[in-house]
């Protein structure tokens, strides 16, 4: 299992791991769910500037959000998971908005939303139902049983 994180608009300043380089609120606690269900290694950024990184590559901080002009496109995200050679991993989990969940989808066309409207399969909510969504449930795949994101994130 791997687990696609979104970037955040908050960041620190120069260069960073880039689990390190994201300091809002709703990156850090995702992060941490993140790594509660899967070891770090299998924890992805999907970073608006360089697409997927994995949480310990150093990057730079940047302004750009998923969809500006200069932001990564789905091609190159499907290159770099390729080449990284996480493509077929399955089951895959995405935590972020909608834009990203939609762009994850265009790697990994099976991947589950944990968090947002049903929790099923792609639930393409924004970051504000998200955070309204945390409650202390379960989502039921067929590959496991994923708990949500604490409320005291």
């Amino acid at each position: 299992m791997i687990v696609v994180v979104s970037c955040g608009a908050a960041k620190r300043a120069g260069r960073h791991r880039a689990c390190d380089l994201y300091t809002g609120q709703y990156f850090r606690a995702a992060y941490r769910w993140a790594t509660s269900v899967t070891s770090p290694s299998n924890v992805y950024i999907l970073s608006a500037k360089y697409g997927i990184v994995n949480a310990y590559d150093m990057i730079d901080s940047y302004d750009l959000t998923l969809g500006d002009p200069g932001s990564v496109s789905p091609n190159r995200v499907r290159e770099q998971a390729d080449q990284r050679g996480i493509a077929s991993v399955s089951p895959v989990m995405v935590v972020g908005g909608t834009r990203y969940v939609i762009m994850a989808q265009t790697v990994w066309p099976t991947a589950r939303a944990p968090f947002g409207k049903g929790g099923g399969l792609l639930a393409r909510a924004g970051i504000g139902y998200q955070i309204q969504d945390r409650k202390s449930t379960r989502l039921n795949s067929s590959h496991s049983s994923v708990s949500r994101m604490p409320s005291s994130a």
